[in-house]
């Protein structure tokens, strides 16, 4: 979280991408502790599969917007490249 708020106060939609890329890290993170929590009795198994696809979605949004924000400014400056022109 601390992340992607970090690279929301940042002064481009690219940097502030990057931040969504290593938002990614903790989110994963936190799925492999979810397994110490679960082998330890901590929380149950329904418990563990319901946190752990949350955290899932929270990943999959974070690289969604990320790649948004990328193609965005790749588009908006003409540096996007057409896939049939890159196969030639």
């Amino acid at each position: 979280m601390a992340n992607i708020a970090e690279g929301h106060g940042k002064s481009t939609e690219d940097e502030f991408a990057n931040f969504l890329n290593i938002a990614r890290g903790p989110s994963v993170e936190l799925q492999s502790h979810l397994y110490v929590l679960l082998d330890l009795n901590q929380i149950n198994e329904p418990q563990f599969r319901e946190m752990y696809e949350l955290l899932g979605d929270i990943s999959k949004m974070n690289i969604s917007l990320s790649k948004y924000l990328r193609n965005k400014n790749s588009v908006n400056t003409g540096n996007l490249v057409n896939s049939k022109n890159s196969i030639n």
